[in-house]
């Protein structure tokens, strides 16, 4: 399941970055912290929601401490185009569950059943968060967005659809690979955890 994280860790670092460089070492930081909290609780399950508080608790203060510095000032634009950075402000203005939601559906494709299964939970109240969880997008759009006329919940899907190709699989593929090469190199066993990130 947290290899299907990927892309919404690196979407919640855009609250505090928008430095592609920042947000990938951020998302690192944050998953290797939640690697070493979850080995030590045995409860590896729970991991997803783990790395979201990490980055929540931290991503102001390493974003504060990286601002100057020279390794990522040539950095690209995270999310250069501006409707895309309304989007992902949006995303990030719900809670942490409706928000991994919206996203392994909308952008890692994962359906309904699969997420009832990946988290315990009946498959109604699934699909209830994610349509809650558009129409609220679609209420926090209107508002900053007035120019722009009425958006839709439908218009929405859309747009997070379109997310999917702004947070491209070369940044994914970055931290992956980073992520498996610190696990190998520090961890005595990171077999489950490594296995995470192998697919």
């Amino acid at each position: 399941m947290t290899r299907y994280y990927l892309r919404y860790i690196l979407l919640r670092c855009a609250k505090f970055t928008n430095s592609r460089a920042k947000a990938e070492a951020m998302a690192l930081y944050a998953l290797l912290a939640a690697y070493l909290l979850a080995d030590e609780s045995k409860r590896t399950r729970q991991v997803g929601g783990l790395i979201v508080c990490i980055i929540d608790m931290i991503g102001e203060e390493l974003a504060e401490q990286w601002r100057d510095s020279e390794w990522a000032s040539e950095s690209d634009e995270f999310l250069a185009d501006k409707g895309m950075g309304e989007l992902a402000e949006a995303v990030n203005s719900l809670d942490s569950f409706t928000a991994a939601l919206l996203v392994l559906y909308h952008v890692e494709m994962m359906s309904v059943k699969e997420l009832s299964d990946a988290y315990c939970r009946p498959i109604a109240e699934i699909r209830s968060v994610i349509s809650k969880g558009e129409e609220a997008i679609a209420r926090y759009l209107r508002r900053i967005c007035r120019d722009r006329g009425a958006v839709s919940a439908d218009a929405v899907c859309v747009l997070l659809s379109d997310l999917g190709n702004v947070i491209d699989s070369g940044g994914v593929r970055r931290v992956k690979a980073l992520v498996l090469q610190h696990l190998a190199l520090y961890s005595e066993d990171f077999s489950d955890w490594g296995s995470c990130f192998l697919n």
